[in-house]
């Protein structure tokens, strides 16, 4: 059997794991009891913003298409 056969069935892939919600309430499990976030100090809430600020675009950073020869920024 091929690769490319196998893999279209699904076969020698990971299950798909359902994406957990954030944002929905009565979160289950280690999140139960855990503040929600107008309950955080404002100055929490600004670190963890520019925390993640910064995961997103070091993630984009590294992730980004290079442009091709020919193409303005």
């Amino acid at each position: 059997m091929s690769h490319k056969t196998a893999m279209s069935r699904g076969e020698g892939r990971q299950p798909q794991l359902p994406q957990m919600d954030l944002f929905k309430n009565g979160l289950p499990g280690s999140f139960a009891g855990a503040p929600r976030w107008p309950e955080l100090p404002a100055k929490a809430r600004a670190t963890l913003t520019s925390l993640m600020a910064r995961l997103i675009l070091d993630h984009a950073e590294k992730t980004a298409t290079p442009p091709r020869k020919g193409d303005q920024l």
